[in-house]
C-alpha cells in the first residue's frame, strides 16, 4: 500500500512543467539548446539539487525586501502556461519578475486573458521574422518601470 507522501509525489508528477520536455510543434532539433546540450553533454557531472514544491519554498527565502527572478525557456507558451501557472501557484513564492524566453508566440499576448498573471505587469516581444523565439517578462505591480525601445 502506497503512502500519503509517495502518493503526493505521483500526483505531483503528473502535474509538473518539465521544461526538458519535447515540443512537437518543431521537429528541428536545432531549435531545442537545452535537449541538444545535455544529450551531448554528461549532466552527472554537476551537483544539482531537485526540490518539490514545498521543499523549494522551505530551502528560499523570498523575504518581502528581496528582488528575485524566475526565468523558464518555456518552450511554447500556448502549450506550457496552464502547466507553469500551477506549478507557480504550488509554490506559494512571489517573485518580483517572471521571464519566459521562447514563447513561440505569434499573435499580441498582452490582450489574451489566457496569459495573465494576477499581480503582474506583462511586457512581450514577438519574434518577427520567423518561427520561434519571442520573450515575456512579467514584472510585479509593485515595481515602476520604463520600457526602453533599444
Amino acid at each position: 500500500m502506497a503512502s500519503d507522501t509517495e502518493d503526493n509525489n505521483q500526483n505531483f508528477e503528473l502535474l509538473s512543467f518539465n521544461p526538458f520536455a519535447t515540443n512537437d510543434l518543431f521537429s528541428d532539433s536545432n531549435i531545442d539548446p537545452d535537449k541538444n546540450f545535455y544529450d551531448d553533454f554528461n549532466i552527472s557531472l554537476f551537483q544539482t539539487n531537485y526540490f518539490t514544491p514545498n521543499e523549494f519554498t522551505k530551502n528560499f527565502d523570498m523575504s518581502c525586501d528581496s528582488f528575485s527572478v524566475l526565468h523558464l525557456n518555456v518552450r511554447s507558451l500556448n502549450k506550457n502556461f496552464k502547466h507553469f501557472k500551477d506549478f507557480f501557484a504550488s509554490l506559494k513564492l512571489k517573485f518580483s519578475v517572471i521571464c519566459f524566453s521562447e514563447t513561440w508566440a505569434e499573435e499580441d499576448i498582452s490582450k489574451n486573458s489566457l496569459f495573465q498573471l494576477e499581480g503582474y505587469n506583462l511586457i512581450h516581444q514577438n519574434r518577427k521574422d520567423r518561427k520561434g523565439g519571442g520573450l515575456a517578462i512579467f514584472v510585479d505591480k509593485i515595481f515602476t518601470f520604463k520600457l526602453r525601445e533599444d
